[in-house]
């Protein structure tokens, strides 16, 4: 049953074209504050995603993230910290210079020792490159704290930032993709696998609906990009993955017939001499060489072109 309140929120995001710089999208806010029971309900929708995390405090980011992130803090009963564009906080302050869709800027954090020891959760309007959420990630990082997660009200995958914030939890509730908005979009990882003894990339034949070849990987559920590939590759071929790195996106909509799914392309070396398939799931097959893969209209969910990519450029651990 379709949320009615949140997709009356995601109908009045206002997409203004060439703003602040030309070649810029921007998803302006302002429709949405002017109905509270909207904001309300989207502040109640963020704050319930982290209700059963153990938060000390939340962080807003300057300026629409004080809007939801207090909202979100009076609703859990926490505190409520700053993080402002530089000169706008008084005292010692723990500064970072982050780049942006259009320039770069520096934020800061006030430096009196209240987030040493704090597990702190993050909140803004969006989350499109990265670079503002990963600053403030850094920021509390070096000042003590610990992150708990992310949480924005809507999301740019194309741009990148959910990739960027790999080893964060982050929860959005709208998705949007050029100009359509969606509020059931799923977040999922991609993992192109080798081989660490011989360069194969580790594929699965998925034996259920869409069935076909495939990268191992599934749905991020309320983990880390990291965490969930590091899980769905212990369930689906019986291997631990070393470090893993984040290539791409896949922000197709329409890619999957089950629904609209946000993809996260990931890289990763195993020992493939260990692997296993997932009775009744997936079968583990190995290809040796980029010449021998499965043309990409055999792939289902249209990897093909993903598992190319990185096999030509390289980006292994």
């Amino acid at each position: 049953m379709t949320d009615q309140l949140l997709q009356r929120a995601a109908d009045l995001l206002r997409l203004v074209p060439d703003y602040p710089k030309p070649g810029i999208l921007f998803w302006d806010i302002a429709p949405l504050l002017r109905e509270p029971d909207v904001r309300k309900h989207v502040e109640s929708l963020m704050a319930a995603r982290w209700s059963n995390e153990r938060i000390d405090v939340v962080a807003g980011f300057d300026a629409r993230g004080f809007i939801f992130g207090k909202g979100i803090a009076d609703l859990l009963n926490l505190p409520f910290e700053q993080i402002r564009k530089k000169g706008k906080l008084p005292g010692k302050t723990r500064a970072q210079k982050y780049e942006l869709e259009y320039g770069s800027a520096v934020q800061e954090v006030i430096d009196d020792g209240f987030l040493a020891g704090k597990r702190v959760l993050l909140v803004d309007d969006l989350l499109a490159t990265g670079g503002t959420a990963l600053c403030g990630a850094k920021l509390v990082e070096e000042l003590g704290g610990e992150v708990v997660g992310i949480s924005v009200l809507t999301e740019l995958p194309e741009l990148g930032g959910h990739g960027i914030l790999a080893e964060y939890k982050v929860h959005s509730l709208v998705t949007a993709v050029g100009t359509e908005k969606v509020i059931d979009a799923k977040y999922c990882v991609d993992m192109v696998v080798h081989d660490m003894h011989t360069g194969e990339v580790v594929l699965v034949e998925r034996l259920n609906y869409p069935q076909g070849p495939a990268t191992p990987g599934g749905h991020i559920e309320d983990e880390s990009a990291i965490e969930a590939a590091t899980r769905e590759l212990r369930e689906e071929i019986g291997c631990t993955p070393q470090s893993v790195l984040y290539h791409s996106t896949l922000a197709d909509l329409d890619r999957d017939p089950r629904g609209p799914k946000i993809s996260l392309v990931m890289s990763c070396l195993v020992d493939a001499s260990t692997t296993i398939d997932e009775p009744g799931k997936t079968k583990v097959f190995k290809v040796p060489s980029l010449e021998q893969l499965p043309p990409d209209e055999d792939f289902v969910l249209k990897h093909g072109p993903s598992i190319r990519s990185v096999w030509a450029e390289k980006h292994l651990v």
